[in-house]
């Protein structure tokens, strides 16, 4: 993916990412607003979670125009993979309620298929659908096996030896 702008952009009034990024250590579920935000941002912005802090939309690292900003194209696009050989893969969530789909969500993702990243639509229910070429889907499968591999050793309970109730 190659960025539309060559200079990173500022977040400005957009908060989409604190409502649809799920934060482990928050326990924050994806789709839901964070505790912390309030109408000026992040109440705790200066001491925020490594995730948050860490999290860079496409847009706000340059890729599409200004409207596609997350809060009014209506989605939230998140680089997920970008080694090769599966090439890079995005997972799209929307922001309007009901996972509706703007024009611009359509634009943005025949955009992205456009060239040749695999796009995972994650909507709010949980459920996941690929969206590309074949080769492409099955690239974004091997994506999603270890994102779920990953977040499964994330959850796992630790009990220590000798703690059996």
């Amino acid at each position: 993916m190659t960025p539309d702008t060559p200079e990173p952009r500022s977040c400005g009034d957009c908060q989409a990412c604190c409502t649809n990024l799920g934060i482990a250590e928050l326990e924050k579920p994806a789709f839901t607003a964070c505790s912390h935000l309030c109408d000026d941002g992040c109440a705790v912005y200066e001491g925020r979670p490594e995730e948050c802090r860490s999290f860079d939309c496409v847009w706000l690292i340059g890729w599409g125009p200004d409207q596609a900003r997350p809060d009014l194209s209506g989605i939230v696009l998140e680089q997920v993979n970008e080694s090769q050989p599966m090439g890079t893969t995005v997972q799209a969530s929307t922001t309007t309620p009901d996972d509706e789909q703007t024009p611009m969500t359509h634009s943005l993702i025949g955009a992205l298929l456009r060239e040749e990243v695999s796009v995972i639509i994650r909507r709010k229910d949980g459920a996941r659908k690929l969206v590309g070429t074949p080769k492409m889907a099955s690239k974004a499968r091997l994506v999603l096996k270890r994102e779920l591999r990953k977040k499964r050793r994330r959850t796992k309970t630790r009990i220590p030896r000798g703690k059996l109730g």
